[in-house]
């Protein structure tokens, strides 16, 4: 508690000798005094960015809105090599050269085809217990 009400003090230090901005001297004074270094430490950019006063929502926005776009992309993309894989090993492409063509991993590659035969066995089930089907 006691390197908060230090920061602060320099904050009002900052503000009172006319420094642009109090903070970024609260800060600049605190890291040289040996103030909530590692408070600072673990603060991310963007967390910092928030406490100092440079944060933009709108910046931010924009920014989380590319962010969520490039990740659906990248979920899409991989899914996309999921089916793809799938497609393969029900064609009897062998896992190791599906797992090495699709870039993913061997494991991967293992699990989906065991996620086919769980399909199929299932089908099997489903089929043969229906007695119109019979």
């Amino acid at each position: 508690m006691l390197g908060y009400s230090n920061f602060t003090e320099y904050v009002r230090i900052g503000k009172k000798n006319g420094e642009e901005n109090p903070i970024a001297y609260a800060l600049s004074e605190s890291r040289r005094k040996g103030i909530l270094t590692d408070y600072f430490a673990h603060l991310s950019k963007e967390e910092q960015s928030m406490i100092f006063g440079e944060w933009d929502w709108d910046a931010y926005l924009k920014v989380h809105a590319e962010e969520a776009f490039e990740d659906g992309l990248i979920e899409g993309a991989h899914a996309k090599t999921r089916e793809n894989a799938k497609n393969f090993l029900k064609l009897g492409v062998e896992s190791n050269i599906i797992a090495q063509g699709c870039s993913l991993p061997l494991e991967e590659v293992l699990a989906l085809k065991e996620e086919i035969e769980t399909e199929l066995a299932a089908g099997k089930k489903t089929a043969g217990s229906c007695s119109t089907c019979r």
